[in-house]
């Protein structure tokens, strides 16, 4: 019987806040989200290497620096208040008092948050770096203190099935496998235009909106581009993304039977079966595109293959 699955969320050092880490059976998997796409990556336990070392936060430097701007744009309001007050015919004391008050609490409570997060930053953080052997992929995260037993029984469990790991079965999975998806085109066409109006906004030229037709261009080549495809294939690619793997196979299937020398609908066929775990089903789709393209077919067999020997380790079953 395989080991339980257990997984853990991680915070790496380079930011990336949506991350985890997960081991089934005597495979590691390495997730993240950044931008709009979503990467996982399945590693075997014997080609990870673990070590420990000590960082510098970057973000507790970013928050203290942010508190002394907030000093400094603190001080010129202050500055503007109390002229403010100083030149009216009939200053109003009470106010005046209250207001400079609030601000002086406001700048209090900044200067102390600018001294406790540069302390912060000045204490290095613990950190946990996993090294993958063959590939030379670096995982890193932090291992701060309200977490550190968590991750400590992660890594024991780590450690006890790299132990596990049977000799002959880890000499057929030679190197890490994983998968990216890209999500909806959307969120990084709003970011986009944003930065694009940005500057006419803040210097209020109209004329800056220009910046927005590359943007716009961009967006709509690749729409048009998109709808050229077959609608069964459309139909397939939204399937494939939502992680719908039956219902994106029934739309290729049937587009082969459409249009059987469409040859993307064969590459995202075996790339879906081997998502859904049908792995002699996407060997059988590759075999049929070798006579073809001979490298592409050969390469997608060997990726399936190996997919399919993690796979068993995954569920801890005989190879």
């Amino acid at each position: 019987m395989s080991p339980e699955p257990i997984y853990i969320r991680i915070r790496k050092v380079d930011n990336i806040r949506h991350a985890y880490l997960g081991l089934e059976g005597t495979i590691l998997l390495f997730g993240q989200r950044q931008a709009a796409t979503d990467s996982e990556m399945q590693i075997p336990v014997e080609q990870v290497t673990i070590s420990e070392g000590r960082r510098f936060e970057g973000k507790r430097l970013i928050a203290a620096l942010l508190c002394l701007l907030s000093q400094l744009l603190l001080v010129a309001g202050s500055y503007g208040l109390a002229s403010r007050f100083v030149d009216m015919e009939r200053p109003n004391t009470v106010a005046a008092v209250v207001v400079l008050l609030l601000l002086l609490v406001l700048f209090v409570a900044g200067c102390i948050g600018f001294g406790v997060f540069l302390v912060m930053f000045l204490c290095k953080v613990k950190t946990v770096r996993l090294q993958v052997v063959p590939r030379g992929t670096t995982i890193e995260f932090y291992k701060h203190a309200k977490r550190a037993a968590e991750i400590d029984d992660f890594l024991g469990q780590l450690r006890q099935r790299q132990g596990l790991v049977d000799e002959p079965l880890a000499a057929l999975v030679r190197r890490p496998m994983g998968f990216t998806t890209e999500h909806s085109v959307l969120p990084k066409l709003a970011a986009s235009l944003y930065l694009s109006v940005l500057p006419a906004v803040v210097t209020q030229r109209p004329a800056l909106l220009v910046l927005a037709l590359p943007v716009l261009a961009w967006f709509g080549y690749r729409q048009v581009q998109y709808q050229r495809q077959p609608r069964e294939f459309r139909q397939a690619v939204r399937s494939y993304i939502c992680g719908d793997f039956e219902i994106a196979i029934d739309a290729l299937q049937s587009l082969r039977v459409r249009l059987a020398d469409y040859v993307p609908a064969h590459f995202l066929l075996a790339e879906v079966f081997t998502r859904a775990g049908r792995f002699e089903e996407a060997l059988d789709i590759t075999s049929d595109l070798v006579a073809d393209y001979p490298d592409l077919a050969q390469k997608m067999q060997s990726d399936i293959w190996l997919f399919k020997r993690i796979h068993q380790r995954r569920q801890g079953e005989a190879p």
